[in-house]
């Protein structure tokens, strides 16, 4: 309940597509952005195809597929973002008709004319694949890139929390972005509603103010900054310095962590 309503909070905040008439709008879109264009014509020629010539075969597949598609639906109706990491399930389904789509003609008979057009289709996908293997290096590489630095970031907040760096007795934990919310409160086992995070509505300036005593969690770099923002319209200021009475109690590459426990 955490996810659903934090998230349908900041679809407005980070400017994200919601609703049914975006799902129409951007929602391909989205699916394309984790199949590419070879994947698209790949995976959906495949599904028609498999339907059209193997049904049986298909059958499965083609129910997994509607119901990944109606499930991605479902949330952008009840006020989500239309985000491309929600279509990763219908991506991983049309993946196997992808694959269909390459090598689906050797179940038909070889005395099959459909097996011929079958065979010319699966080329065209095939080279759409090699036009496109450039492109799809770079996107990999700068995925690895990205999750390699979130990875440690991440990893830098999970050392602390195992180092006792925080005190259920002290007071909330006020941190800079939701990406740290699930971390610590999976880490120290509790509540996320007990970790105050900067990028809600109320403005960093006001929750400093506001916090009387607590932890505060704050960036030790520019890297940091730069790499734990998922969205450019997240406009988080990681500049706030902590309230008065608040000093260092820990810290490593990542984090600074502030403490006023009175």
């Amino acid at each position: 309940m955490y996810s659903l309503t934090g998230t349908q909070e900041t679809v407005e905040s980070l400017k994200r597509q919601t609703g049914p008439v975006d799902l129409v709008l951007y929602g391909p879109r989205r699916l394309g952005e984790v199949m590419q264009w070879p994947g698209m014509i790949g995976g959906f020629g495949g599904l028609v195809l498999g339907i059209w010539l193997l049904p049986r075969r298909s059958a499965l597949g083609f129910a997994a597929v509607v119901l990944a598609l109606l499930a991605f639906a479902c949330l952008a109706a009840a006020g989500l973002a239309i985000i491309a990491r929600y279509t990763m399930l219908a991506g991983a389904i049309l993946s196997i008709f992808f694959a269909l789509s390459l090598l689906g003609w050797r179940f038909l008979d070889r005395g099959d004319r459909r097996r011929r057009w079958w065979q010319v289709f699966s080329g065209v996908v095939l080279v759409m694949v090699v036009v496109w293997l450039p492109n799809q290096w770079d996107l990999d590489r700068q995925v690895h890139t990205d999750l390699t630095n979130q990875g440690k970031i991440e990893n830098d907040l999970t050392d602390l929390v195992n180092e006792g760096a925080f005190s259920p007795a002290c007071g909330p934990i006020a941190v800079p972005n939701h990406r740290a919310v699930p971390r610590l409160a999976f880490g120290l086992d509790v509540r996320p509603t007990e970790i105050v995070s900067a990028s809600e509505a109320v403005s960093p300036e006001e929750k400093r103010k506001k916090a009387e005593a607590g932890y505060w969690v704050q960036p030790a770099s520019q890297f940091v900054i730069h790499n734990y923002i998922l969205d450019p319209n997240d406009k988080t200021e990681f500049t706030i310095h902590p309230p008065p009475g608040f000093k260092r109690v820990a810290g490593n590459d990542s984090w600074i962590i502030y403490a006023n426990c009175r």
